[in-house]
Order: structure tokens, then sequence, then C-alpha cells
């Protein structure tokens, strides 16, 4: 079983919570793989990527299986910017039918910041993108792992609709999840990754509608990415520390709408460390500890972001990260940040960090906070809970050229 627990379950289960408590289960291998059977500098944009391939060098596998990667005379114009969409879009993606790999306009910031090349596309034509049987193969977009829950989604959870001009992934109301990248014992680590190496700048966006969960649910519909090898069971210790269970990682929540969290919808960005396997000092939480800012949006009304599997209304969740770099001929670095946006529009308040983790000192009550970000890769999730249903037109990843 892979990492339970993170956004699309409740604080007991490793999801942000005034509370602060985590239950998040150490990875395991599926069926029993061997935890160390990958090296743990290994590059995982797909498994067995590690040679400086193309895959390697733009941030995302190759598609394989008919990944929906758009040709590049398909990019967005560089001229191009968009506006605010008030109250979502019931019906069409920017009024373009669900005819082949149509992107979405780009916002001017995420143009200005220089993520234009779009490296991943999928619009769920059909479910051919996703491991509907289960095999945990290589060169799928999305597997049936359940990130929340630690579990399989059942195949019947998952089906493709027609919602007015577009064709949907939907996700019934019987609950599920989908995530960018698993492991097996056949096969290893599998899935692809994105990543801000290197100082890519990279913009990531889905286009979803849901529904509201009961008020006492413990997983709700979500939109997020988390540290490809702690999905995949490869630890990431902290460099310089000999505990080598002792790890660091990142989860980015795009988008989660908790009905215990009223009607906004809600991203956080999470600076994960700690030892699952032991108790700790470092925090009040029961095993991983964490640092995290997390932003309600919108105006807090129901309908606003939720609506009904009979009349979904689909909203374009994004975040734009901007990586923390050194700047040339000087021992600073610039300010990182992670930018939320709904519909085209900014939210919130970014959170911001700068400079580079430490390599020679081990100093786990002061994690260099948000910054571990910039050193990993990163996968893709996307999941609801029971009483909720959720349709994804679209998820996509842009970065710089």
């Amino acid at each position: 079983m892979l990492p339970t627990g993170g956004c699309g379950s409740s604080a007991s289960s490793g999801r942000p919570d005034a509370a602060g408590g985590d239950s998040r289960a150490k990875p395991t291998a599926d069926a029993g793989a061997p935890h160390d059977a990958r090296p743990r500098d290994a590059s995982v944009h797909e498994a067995g990527a590690t040679d400086g391939s193309a895959a390697a060098e733009t941030g995302v596998a190759d598609t394989g299986r008919d990944g929906r990667s758009a040709p590049p005379d398909a990019r967005p114009d560089a001229n191009e910017s968009d506006a605010a969409i008030p109250g979502g879009d019931a019906s069409s993606r920017d009024g373009s039918l669900d005819a082949g790999p149509v992107l979405p306009t780009l916002p001017a910031a995420v143009i200005a910041a220089g993520c234009t090349q779009n490296v991943f596309f999928d619009d769920f034509d059909d479910l051919h993108t996703v491991d509907m049987q289960d095999t945990r193969a290589p060169g799928f977009n999305w597997y049936r792992y359940n990130a929340s829950s630690g579990t399989s989604t059942p195949a019947s959870s998952l089906s493709t609709v027609e919602d007015g001009a577009v064709s949907a992934l939907r996700f019934s109301t019987a609950g599920g999840g989908l995530s960018g990248a698993t492991r097996s014992t056949q096969y290893g680590p599998v899935g692809r990754s994105f990543s801000a190496m290197g100082g890519k700048c990279t913009y990531i966006e889905g286009r979803v509608a849901m529904g509201l969960v009961p008020t006492t649910a413990t997983v709700w519909p979500a939109f997020w990415a988390l540290a490809t090898k702690h999905m995949q069971n490869v630890l990431m210790p902290w460099e310089g520390d000999s505990n080598t269970d002792y790890e660091h990682y990142i989860e980015i929540d795009i988008m989660e709408l908790a009905t215990r969290y009223s009607y906004n919808a809600r991203s956080t960005l999470i600076d994960w460390y700690g030892d699952y396997s032991t108790a700790t000092t470092d925090c009040a939480m029961t095993h991983y500890c964490k640092t995290q800012d997390s932003q309600g949006l919108g105006p807090n009304v129901a309908g606003t972001y939720d609506s009904t599997e009979a009349a979904p209304v689909f909203h374009r969740y994004s975040a734009l990260w901007i990586p923390s770099v050194a700047q040339t001929g000087q021992a600073t670095y610039s300010q990182g940040a992670m930018h939320w946006y709904i519909d085209g529009a900014e939210m919130g308040t970014a959170p911001t960090w700068v400079g580079p983790t430490s390599t020679t000192t081990f100093v786990p009550t002061t994690p260099w906070t948000y910054g571990i970000i910039d050193e990993v890769d990163v996968s893709l999730i996307m999941d609801t809970g029971a009483g909720a249903f959720m349709d994804v037109d679209y998820a996509a990843v842009w970065q710089t050229p």
C-alpha cells in the first residue's frame, strides 16, 4: 500500500486541519515490494528515465498511450491573456468542443512568467489514459490508486460523461481517486511527474465540476499534487541526517472543497517532515510534522463552486509555481512563490520561500519551509469522497520552454 492520507482526506489522514493531526501511513510497496528497490537519487519523471532523456529534460515523461499532449502549434499565443470567468462555465471549455487537444488560454501572469510550453494535457475523451485494469504498468497518465484512502478505486466509480459541449471524466458519488504515480511489485515505481528543477516555471491547471460531501465527511473533492517519490515508496531523507527514514517532502493542494471548511475552495502548500515510524518530538503530531499555508478562497456562499451531477458547473483551478533560483554571480536566491488561480484570476496570498535547503546541517525543528518543492518531482492527484461527484474536463501542465 502507498501513503494513505493527503489532500483527499481529513486531518486524521494527512489533510491540513486546524487540529494539526496526522496519521498518514508510511509508504509501503504494493504486494510487498522491497522498500529500497529504487535508488533514492533516481529520476522519477518516468520510471527508469535517468539518462538525461527528453522526457526528463522537459519535466514530464513521454505521454505513452496517447496521453493527449498538445502539439507545439497548439500552444497559447504569447500575447494572449485571460480574464476571470465569474460563476464558472456550465458548458464548453473556453467556447470550444472536445475535438482534440484544444488548450485553454493562459492567464497573463503565467505568460509573463514564461510558462508557455504545454508539456501535459489529458482531456478525458475516454478512459484509455487510465489504468482501468489496475495493472500498475508503465505508460498510463493515471492509476486507480486513491492517495487519500490508500486503496484502489473501483473501476465502477469511473466513467466518461458528456457535460454540455465537453467530454469529462466522472467520479461517481461512491467516491474514489486517481494518481499520476504509484508503485507495484512487478514494475516498481511508475507514473509521470513534473518539477521546477533547473529553474523551470510550472503552471498546473484542472477544469473541474464537483458536488458537496456531508459535513461529517473525511474525504472531499480535491485536485492536488504530492512528491512523486513519496507516492512511489521511495524515501526522501533529509541530506546529512543519519536517520534515513526521516523524510522531507511537499504537498500542493491546488483545490479542495470540504463542507467542514464551509463552501470555500481552499488552496494549501504543505511542507512535510519527520520519521513516520517513530514518535516525534518535533511537533504535536503523531507521525510526520508539517508547516503549511492554507488559503480559503471565494465568497463562502453555497453554489459558488459546488454544483450537481444533473447540471455540472466547471471552474478552472490552477497553481503557478515560481521556483527560487540562484542569482547569476551572486550568493543570493530569488524569491519562490506559489500563486493560486480560479477561472484565470489570482486568489488569496501566495506563500513564498527563498534559498536552497541546507546540505550539511540536519535541523528537523526548523525545516526549509516550502523550498524543498524546488528539489523534488511531484505527480498529480484527483479524488473525491462518498456523496460528492466530481467531473474533470481536463488536467494540464505548462513549463518554461
